[in-house]
């Protein structure tokens, strides 16, 4: 982080957020979210996919559809050989298919865990 961002970072954590939207009561600490937040109410998508020229609000979104077209799956089930575009696509696969399966165990205590996070 660049030492001038500092300010602005320590802002959403203290709920300092001075950047309304014109059209509705949401607020940012950072004028950047203020411009992402207001495509919701413009409707306005400039990132725009170069195979199939789909367009989307936010950067990310994009990056995730790409994904389709490059057949890329970095979210790789370490129980199985199971790969997903998505995260929240590994999570469930979890949950439906190694819902009782609990590799991981607590050095403390012993118990089971079937992420690391848990």
């Amino acid at each position: 982080m660049l030492k001038g961002h500092l300010p602005q970072h320590m802002r959403m954590h203290k709920q300092d957020k001075p950047h309304g939207c014109a059209h509705c009561r949401s607020r940012f600490a950072q004028r950047s979210q203020l411009t992402v937040h207001q495509r919701i109410h413009s409707g306005a998508k400039p990132y725009r996919c170069e195979v199939c020229w789909k367009a989307f609000a936010h950067s990310t979104a994009l990056k995730l559809h790409t994904r389709k077209h490059t057949g890329k799956k970095p979210f790789k089930c370490v129980l199985c050989s199971a790969t997903f575009t998505q995260l929240p696509h590994l999570k469930k696969h979890m949950l439906c298919v190694h819902k009782s399966t609990k590799p991981y165990v607590c050095s403390y205590c012993k118990s089971f865990h079937q992420t690391k996070m848990e």
